[in-house]
């Protein structure tokens, strides 16, 4: 329920409204038809996202949950299991949608602050376990890591376990709803965690506005 006494709402940063300017922007946008390609503006989101974080190319969508859940859809199959930790937004946060959209299911690598060690990787990506253990399908990480008070999952932490997962042949998502945060409390550019990903999301609705 939205204050309406003047009191500062810190419940999260997603309570956030746009400003009159922002308004205004919204109202004047020039558009066109996204389904055919022919909105200007959507077009000129996507390239400058894209070249914001290093990637090939960018999708706009409506929610982080949903840019999740299109990511772990694109890189897994049916009864694969995505890595992250147990508190990971992915797997907590997001309605069972990998299970309902993709089949699949999480390999849970426990930790205190949303990190992932290697040594942690490298057991639940073993490749000698038996047949009929979940197979490991994508690794997935989160920074800030919102469930561990925003904790900054440093460059070289996921650079080591992404690497882990490259050599097994498994793909990496990162959740960067909050990345410009963590590049903001870093001291470094989004591309330093951005380059260790095979797709990546960010959001507008968090620290950016």
């Amino acid at each position: 329920m939205a204050f309406t006494d003047g009191t500062a709402d810190f419940r999260s940063d997603t309570v956030t409204r746009p400003t009159e300017a922002m308004r205004q922007a919204m109202a004047n946008a020039e558009v066109g038809d996204d389904v055919y390609r022919d909105d200007p503006t959507v077009n000129a989101l996507e390239e400058k996202a894209a070249a914001a974080v290093g990637m090939q190319r960018a999708l706009f969508t409506p929610s982080g949950t949903m840019a999740n859940q299109i990511g772990i859809h694109l890189h897994t199959r049916p009864g694969d299991g995505v890595i992250c930790v147990p508190s990971a937004h992915v797997r907590k946060y997001e309605l069972g949608s990998a299970a309902a959209i993709s089949g699949t299911t999480f390999l849970v690598v426990e930790s205190p602050d949303g990190s992932m060690t290697a040594a942690a990787l490298d057991t639940a990506l073993d490749p000698n376990g038996p047949y009929y253990n979940i197979r490991p399908g994508l690794l997935t990480w989160e920074n800030t890591h919102n469930a561990s008070g925003g904790t900054i999952l440093s460059p070289e932490v996921m650079a080591k376990g992404s690497a882990i997962a490259s050599e097994r042949g498994i793909p990496v998502h990162l959740d960067g709803a909050r990345i410009w945060n963590a590049a903001a409390g870093a001291g470094v550019e989004v591309e330093e965690w951005s380059q260790h990903a095979t797709s990546m999301m960010f959001c507008f609705s968090k620290g950016l506005g």
